[in-house]
């Protein structure tokens, strides 16, 4: 892909998770043109059991997810993980509120505000650093 980012050239491992279908087939799709793996669960409980399995770069989550884990719940928990796979997973929040001063201490990478543009999602892709 000439002219684009050579970060889109790696095969990053995407983790999605929301109880929204649209949102994760959405996601999956377009992340997918981008040569990246990505997975989708419908919920913070299924996010920490397919973290368990496999190792992610990114995570985009919801914050309210019914029913089950929600992402407020789910990144206290990852960040909680003394494994270094959690510690420096990229945690890209996805809400329809502005209230993410609770979870901001966990350190959060990025915020999407639904409804949100696709390319802000790419561009937390296209930005990815592990160092940072």
């Amino acid at each position: 892909m000439e002219g684009q980012d050579t970060n889109l050239e790696k095969k990053l491992n995407v983790l999605i998770a929301d109880d929204d279908r649209a949102i994760r087939t959405l996601l999956t799709d377009v992340l997918g043109r981008y040569t990246l793996k990505t997975v989708s669960v419908c919920d913070g409980k299924a996010a920490l059991e397919e973290l368990e399995k496999n190792d992610y770069h990114m995570l985009f989550t919801d914050m309210i997810m019914y029913p089950g884990v929600n992402g407020d719940e789910l990144i206290k928990e990852i960040r909680s993980k003394s494994d270094e796979k959690y510690q420096k997973l990229k945690i890209v929040v996805m809400s329809g509120t502005e209230d993410i001063k609770n979870i901001e201490k966990y350190g959060i990478s990025g915020f999407l505000r639904k409804p949100f543009d696709i390319t802000a999602a790419i561009s937390y892709i296209t930005s990815y650093n592990p160092e940072k």
